[in-house]
């Protein structure tokens, strides 16, 4: 099972899986376990466009930048080549808004802390929030998707970036 990484007990984890219906009489071959996934401190490290401080030429994306999961590890490396082609072209780089979770991202492993930085997944937590309470919850988050999209809109277009050749 994708994602079954813990540290219980391998009996433990047989009886949790025969809970889930149609796997009582499962065999399993190899139990979950824990796992360690190695980053970089991307707050003293990398600026902005996912690029090295230090070495300008070098670019990071993906869990190695302390972002967890797969849309999220193709969203930096969307980014970091998007920033690399500028770079070589001679063009401005880009830092995508706050708003957007792509932005929010990125501005997360930027400015967390530098003595404890932790990886992040994208979540509605790190994005730039409303300066008004919501009530519930899927206003809240509705509010957030619908800023982003016209937020990404008007990035498109005031970076004239040609979405075709991007996606």
């Amino acid at each position: 099972m994708v994602g079954f990484q813990t540290n219980l007990k391998f009996p433990e984890q047989q009886r949790l899986i025969s809970m889930i219906p149609g796997l009582a009489n499962a065999q399993i071959v190899r139990y979950g376990v824990i796992h360690k996934n190695n980053f970089i401190n991307s707050p003293i490290l990398l600026n902005q466009f996912l690029q090295v401080k230090k070495h300008q030429n070098l670019f990071f994306a993906g869990q190695i930048i302390g972002v967890e999961g797969y849309v999220e590890s193709a969203a930096t490396g969307i980014i970091s080549a998007l920033n690399i082609a500028r770079l070589l072209n001679n063009d401005p780089m880009l830092t995508f808004p706050p708003e957007t979770m792509m932005g929010a991202l990125v501005n997360y492993i930027i400015n967390a802390s530098k003595t404890n930085f932790q990886p992040m997944k994208a979540n509605f937590g790190i994005i730039l929030p409303f300066e008004q309470h919501f009530k519930i919850k899927n206003e809240k988050y509705l509010a957030y998707s619908e800023r982003a999209l016209t937020t990404l809109k008007h990035f498109i277009i005031n970076n004239n970036l040609n979405v075709e050749s991007i996606f």
